[in-house]
């Protein structure tokens, strides 16, 4: 099956964008994709062997869902690999491309519920939340 690459370029030191990536408080603050959605909890055990949970939801909790899996690999400003709970594998690199502007790549299997189109565009925008709240972070 295909995966689903989505890549953004940063404006930020790599130190700057994989604590932002990689620690709940700021998760919380950039994992939605609408605005009536929200990252209600982030937990993050980064190592390897490590899990994570974001809780995901409305904001009136209507509907949610949880994004959890475990570490699988991890080199320190480099580079993760995690299994999601369904088995499914991910992927996020880290490029410093200079001392002021970090390439943020992800690669995810796809899920079957919806199209690769889908997917592909939910995490578009959340890469471009990120972007936002990583280059506007004091």
């Amino acid at each position: 099956m295909e995966t689903i690459k989505s890549e953004v370029m940063l404006l930020a030191p790599v130190e700057k964008v994989w604590e932002s990536f990689s620690d709940p408080k700021h998760v919380l603050k950039w994992f939605f994709v609408i605005q009536n959605q929200r990252c209600q909890s982030a937990v993050n055990e980064l190592k390897e062997g490590g899990t994570f949970k974001y809780v995901m939801s409305t904001r009136d909790n209507a509907v949610g869902y949880d994004f959890t899996g475990t570490i699988k690999t991890l080199i320190h400003h480099e580079h993760i690999v995690v299994e999601l709970t369904d088995g499914r594998m991910a992927e996020f690199t880290f490029v410093r491309i200079d001392p002021q502007t970090t390439k943020f790549i992800m690669v995810f299997e796809p899920e079957t519920k919806n199209t690769h189109q889908t997917q592909k565009r939910f995490w578009d925008v959340v890469l471009t939340n990120f972007e936002k709240y990583v280059e506007n972070l004091k």
